[in-house]
């Protein structure tokens, strides 16, 4: 069977005019600048979505596109994917979750946060984020660009702000006092805090998060090395290097994961083509190895930077990331502890933080983390987290919320690789999936409803697919 299902020919020219149609070009290139910016925005106004640099851009198209289609009664494209249909069911066991706990939920307060209060916002930023994949999915099917290299100049073209700011960030740890002024005067307009952090971040909230976002890009420049030849070669090897090399300081066990997982996946996938590339993958080692020597030698009057040892902080006793394994541990052993007693539809979503104080673990409570999430206090508590997307859904949602995420993850990476079926680039599909998986790897980390870029990815693969079988006639869509 094929993920599109029938409906009716689509044919892609759109009644939106040219004027308009530039704008939502504007405001989905915007949503792709945006993503470098992971919950490092001193915006309050929107709770936790306004912290996201995506969020606005996508916002105010969605605005437009919601207003003009109601005003001109212009068609809103809804393909009729299985990746939809089990987003749309994954919502309802959301909803359902609420719903059935909702007694419960009013009657819970947590640092002065009321439990139905929390969920109703929980609720309304999952429907945010299915709206922003199908707003993606009527711009990118409505532009004459193929979504998939559409979607690859604009997520190279994302690097730029942390490419720029890192750089200013790394000679500041280094002890360049003009760089160290130069990334607080930075800081001062859009973070809390201007103060230079202790590791590279970039423009995110913290290094494990500019990790995330890197598992998004990274596929893509080594596309981008392998697709072109000459001067333009060598720069994106440069700018894989440079990338890498901020990965390398931000000494975060999450982007070490993440990126080798992916540079495994990726010579996996396109094994056969890369082996024609040798010489490119020889002078990318080769200029790898002399120039992180290079630096990291450097770096090493500062702190140190040893990778083996980061790798191995994650299964092994390593004093110096025991109290955060057991933070993080602490909190998905909670989690895994209340969906025992809650297996089906969970405490509701939203409601881990309510239950998680009753559920830590005795072991965990050496963490200094672990005793903050626990307080119940406005001026000494932090609102507890959970270091796993899939024991969050657990707890929240049950047995059917982790069925259903599942799911629409396993149907999405089935659509992307249909693709080829209906004519697509076999190497763009194939590191779209790889980014696909990348963005699914960073759940065992933290929560990923905040990634927009996996957003992004479900809208571009829901309109490559409408587009693609537009092409051969095969009908994809409502209309």
């Amino acid at each position: 069977m094929m993920p599109f299902t029938r409906c009716g020919r689509y044919q892609y020219d759109s009644i939106w005019g040219g004027r308009l149609l530039r704008y939502h070009q504007i405001f989905l290139a915007g949503a792709f600048l945006g993503l470098p910016f992971l919950a490092s925005l001193q915006i309050d106004t929107f709770g936790a979505l306004g912290r996201e640099g995506s969020f606005y851009p996508l916002f105010l198209g969605m605005v437009i596109w919601i207003i003009y289609a109601v005003t001109r009664r212009e068609q809103i494209i809804i393909p009729r994917s299985n990746s939809l249909l089990c987003f749309l069911t994954f919502l309802l066991v959301a909803l359902s979750s609420g719903l059935v706990n909702g007694f419960t939920l009013s009657n819970l307060y947590f640092q002065g946060i009321n439990g139905m209060n929390r969920f109703l916002i929980q609720m309304g930023t999952l429907i945010f984020y299915f709206f922003s994949a199908l707003y993606v999915c009527n711009v990118a099917t409505r532009l004459r660009k193929d979504p998939l290299r559409l979607f690859e100049q604009l997520v190279l073209l994302s690097f730029i702000f942390p490419a720029i700011y890192s750089f200013f960030e790394v000679l500041g740890l280094w002890g360049d006092p003009f760089s160290s002024s130069v990334v607080e005067m930075i800081n001062n307009i859009f973070r809390s805090n201007d103060a230079l952090y202790n590791r590279v971040r970039s423009v995110a909230t913290e290094p494990s998060a500019f990790g995330m976002y890197c598992a998004l890009l990274f596929p893509w420049l080594l596309l981008s090395i392998f697709r072109h030849n000459g001067v333009k070669k060598v720069f994106f090897v440069i700018i894989a290097l440079y990338m890498l090399l901020l990965n390398i300081l931000t000494i975060s066990r999450t982007a070490y994961f993440i990126l080798g997982v992916e540079a495994i996946l990726y010579f996996l996938f396109l094994g056969r083509g890369l082996i024609r590339s040798w010489k490119t993958i020889l002078v990318m080692i080769i200029m790898g190895v002399v120039a992180f020597s290079l630096v990291l030698s450097e770096w090493d009057r500062i702190f140190s930077v040893d990778i083996a040892r980061v790798y191995f902080s994650l299964i092994g006793d390593d004093e110096l990331y025991t109290l955060s394994n057991i933070a993080r541990f602490g909190t998905t052993s909670a989690a895994l502890e209340i969906w025992t007693h809650y297996p089906i539809l969970g405490v509701g979503l939203g409601g881990y933080a309510f239950y998680a104080p009753d559920y830590y673990p005795d072991w965990s409570w050496i963490s200094v983390e672990i005793v903050q999430w626990s307080t119940n206090s406005l001026s000494n508590g932090i609102w507890p987290v959970v270091h796993n997307l899939y024991a969050r859904m657990l707890a929240e949602m049950g047995g059917m919320g982790l069925i259903s995420w599942i799911a629409l993850n396993l149907l999405l990476l089935r659509e992307e690789y249909v693709l080829m079926r209906l004519g697509a680039d076999s190497m763009y599909v194939k590191t779209i999936m790889i980014s696909t998986i990348g963005i699914m790897l960073c759940g065992f980390n933290a929560d990923i409803f905040h990634l927009f870029g996996f957003w992004i990815i479900i809208g571009v693969t829901w309109a490559c697919g409408i587009r693609r079988a537009a092409e051969k006639e095969l009908p994809v869509c409502l209309k």
